[in-house]
């Protein structure tokens, strides 16, 4: 499986320094400060796989410790208000305008 953007990603996770880019990628997330929610798009043959075998594995990259996680089959959030679609493109348009070299994250 894939992890993909999705629209209410509020940052880009980086993967540690002590993987490499094969082992790892940047990770886009919606976080609220007590959790952080990604989306994850698996290929046709893992979805088929998926739907003839029934499971999905979930693996943490820590080895010392099991943070609390969840995995869920349908959308977690609702539709974002208009307001606050808008809010967050002006946001994004005002950093890139101040900061016009940095990557947004």
């Amino acid at each position: 499986m894939k992890p993909i953007d999705f629209l209410q990603s509020t940052k880009v996770l980086q993967k540690p320094g002590t993987l490499s880019d094969s082992e790892c990628g940047a990770l886009p997330v919606w976080c609220d400060g007590k959790q952080c929610v990604s989306c994850w798009k698996p290929s046709i043959k893992e979805r088929i796989k998926i739907l003839f075998g029934g499971n999905v594995w979930l693996g943490v990259l820590s080895g010392k410790t099991q943070p609390p996680v969840f995995v869920a089959g349908k959308r977690v959030f609702g539709k974002t208000p208009l307001f606050a679609r808008f809010r967050a493109f002006w946001i994004e348009v005002v950093e890139k305008l101040l900061h016009p070299d940095d990557e947004l994250i």
